[in-house]
């Protein structure tokens, strides 16, 4: 059978509405259509009308950006099923988010947000982090590979820490406008609040203790 007599493909069609083909790919769809449409073929021209009018249609559709507030939610849900992979509570509307503000700071090469840090020194590097519910230490010992964070979330009051999630959070963006937070990886807290991430990369990062309603978030700090 000729070629140009031959029935175009759904996505050839496609490609041929939307105008995608080059001139000679084009002249030949063109010839295939007008032969098959000859020949009575009424589900070639069904479909034919329908992406023509799906592609006028979509001609006359104007795409604007959802409300931020839109964007945030999926994002968040999006983090909510990773954290239901990992077994951790999702987040709701009823969790009492907290966060922990840096209160001290020891050891070279730790940069701390608003501060300037060293060059990297292998010894240990340790920051203490406070709010009303809890103090948490948080010890940074560089590796050849990295960093491995080792920490504890002490409570002020009566809390049972054992199994507690723990999610390291790396930050990205320029700003606090345009900043961006990703789960890295999640840890529990033992029967005395403590935890460890072995193997962490250079980075800004904020640490996300998870109780059933309550989040604590450490102020971002960096790796470097």
């Amino acid at each position: 059978m000729n070629e140009e007599t031959t029935a175009p493909t759904f996505a050839q069609l496609v490609d041929w509405v939307d105008g995608k083909l080059d001139a000679e790919e084009a002249s030949r769809i063109r010839a295939a259509v007008d032969a098959a449409i000859a020949r009575g073929d009424e589900a070639l021209a069904a479909t034919l009308a329908w992406l023509r009018a799906f592609r006028a249609q979509a001609n006359m559709t104007v795409l604007v950006s959802p409300p931020e507030a839109a964007r945030a939610g999926v994002l968040r849900m999006f983090e909510d099923a990773k954290r239901a992979q990992a077994g951790a509570p999702a987040r709701s509307g009823f969790l009492q988010r907290i966060v922990a503000a840096l209160a001290r700071a020891t050891g070279p090469g730790l940069v701390v947000e608003g501060a300037r840090g060293a060059a990297i020194q292998a010894r240990r590097r340790q920051m203490t982090f406070e709010c009303d519910a809890a103090d948490i230490v948080l010890n940074a010992q560089p590796r050849d590979d990295g960093y491995r964070l080792n920490g504890q979330f002490l409570p002020r009051a009566t809390f049972d820490t054992d199994g507690m999630f723990v999610e390291l959070m790396r930050i990205e963006g320029a700003s606090e406008d345009d900043a961006n937070a990703s789960t890295v990886r999640f840890a529990r807290a033992d029967a005395l609040g403590e935890f460890t991430f072995d193997i962490v990369a250079p980075g800004r990062y904020a640490i996300v203790f998870i109780a059933e309603t309550l989040e604590i978030h450490t102020a971002p700090f960096e790796l470097d």
